[in-house]
């Protein structure tokens, strides 16, 4: 808006220009009508707030002041003269220019204008010198140098183990144990997950990358996308000798946290994690959208998850992620056992049911007859699969197989072991018989030598 070019009355002028006191007095004594018309005529802009500086046109000044002095108010014309004006002319603005002192430097920062570019120069300030003025540079950073705002990093979020900005990477050196007894919260504990040789403990390392960083280590489901485990749930297992760790919770998950240290090499031991087994109601808790899936068989296998998050020299961070061959939490089986057996011997013919009473026998379970020289090289061996119908962890019923020769003449003895779960029990002697009419002649034989029958079955081992 332009001020006005016209002067402004002095003080002196407008107090030349009021009326006498015997005007204001006959003001006064007019009829209502007179009055009313009078006030009517006065400027209808003489009680607003604008200064008066924009109207070219004024009422008379006998008419502006006499209310005001009539009422007792402050003189608004004395006010106006108090008011130091400086009338520029309009093309003053269009010759403005900013001091040379902040004209562009180096690091110029683009301020966006909505003007266009060519009525107004642009204006580059530095950042010291905006610091220094004291200018809020926060809004004036251009879009393009922002960095964009990274969404926090939930545990179901599927990571990389390579790093997209360095040559960091996150490897396993050492694999879980294939099979660890989890535990639950009333049991005492079953001490942390071993490596797949059992003498150690897994080893993550951090390989490119040579600042202190944290390692963290979670139960995930065994296939699929990386996201917890609903039945299992990592816990720390405290040694004498333990690595120092921190427990905490992150959306209903407990995270173990480790440090790498440079000096180390940036290896971790997860001598400390152990495999916790949730009950139904803590899994109801953690995940309650699952709740209609009740039919949902449940896993028992899961992985070992490990992150390491990662701060970069422009101060962008990363984090990284490496996931673990499966691990199977149920109870390890035991080496099988044979306790008992309904038969010791058998024709060479085979075909008899044998019953085995004894202990760890799963599914998977064999029987082997085995024959060996006396150099303990193998001779001959043969292989039966119990009925699956008899099969239980306690006992099962097979069908023996012949021998390599039925028509032997002496008895053979041979081993009988069994294999299950990939483990082998014990060997037990079982022999094979020549069949009924080799047995008869050699019974013959015995007793025109003279020789007793139990003797020759003892001999012939019936």
């Amino acid at each position: 808006m332009t001020l006005s070019s016209i002067p402004l009355r002095s003080h002196r002028e407008k107090k030349a220009g009021r009326p006498t006191a015997g005007k204001r007095l006959a003001v006064k004594e007019m009829p209502g009508k007179l009055r009313s018309a009078y006030r009517r005529s006065l400027d209808p802009c003489d009680n607003s707030n604008d200064s008066g500086l924009g109207f070219d046109n004024h009422g008379d000044v006998r008419h502006s002041v006499g209310v005001a002095d009539r009422l007792g108010w402050p003189s608004s014309q004395s006010k106006r003269a108090k008011i130091d004006v400086k009338i520029e002319n309009d093309d003053d603005d269009d010759c403005y220019r900013f001091p040379e002192t902040i004209r562009p430097t180096k690091e110029n920062t683009t301020l966006i204008r909505s003007m266009q570019s060519s009525s107004i120069p642009s204006l580059g300030l530095s950042n010291s010198q905006l610091h220094s003025s004291g200018i809020n540079v926060s809004g004036s950073v251009p879009i393009s140098l922002r960095q964009p705002s990274s969404s926090p990093v939930s545990l179901t979020t599927q990571l990389v183990a390579s790093s997209r900005f360095s040559e960091a990477s996150l490897t396993i050196l050492k694999q879980p144990e294939q099979q660890h007894r989890a535990r639950y919260q009333t049991e005492g504990s079953r001490g942390a997950v071993k490596d797949r040789e059992g003498n150690g403990f897994p080893i993550v390392q951090l390989i490119g990358y040579h600042k202190p960083a944290t390692l963290q280590v979670f139960i995930g489901t065994d296939v699929g996308k990386v996201s917890p485990h609903m039945f299992y749930q990592a816990c720390k297992v405290s040694g004498k000798n333990s690595t120092s760790c921190i427990e905490r919770k992150i959306d209903g998950t407990c995270v173990i946290e480790l440090q790498l240290d440079p000096s180390k090499e940036m290896t971790a031991t997860c001598d400390c994690v152990g495999i916790l087994k949730e009950r139904n109601v803590d899994v109801e808790h953690r995940f309650p959208d699952q709740l209609g899936n009740r039919s949902k068989k449940k896993s028992t296998r899961c992985r070992m998850i490990f992150r390491a998050n990662l701060t970069h020299e422009d101060g962008r961070q990363e984090t990284l992620q490496v996931c673990s061959q499966p691990i199977v939490c149920t109870q390890p089986p035991g080496v099988p056992e044979i306790c008992k057996k309904s038969l010791t011997s058998c024709p060479a013919s085979g075909g008899l049911e044998l019953f085995v009473l004894g202990k760890n026998f799963s599914k998977d379970t064999k029987v082997y007859f085995q024959q060996v020289d006396e150099d303990r090289l193998v001779n001959w061996e043969q292989a039966c699969v119990p009925d699956k119908e008899y099969l239980q962890q306690t006992h099962f019923v097979c069908v023996v197989p012949p021998y390599r020769r039925p028509n032997i003449t002496e008895p053979v003895s041979v081993r009988l072991f069994v294999i299950a779960s990939g483990k082998t029990s014990e060997s037990h002697q079982f022999v094979y018989t020549p069949v009924n009419g080799a047995i008869a002649s050699a019974y013959r034989l015995c007793i025109r030598r003279g020789a007793s029958a139990h003797q020759t079955c003892s001999a012939s081992g019936a």
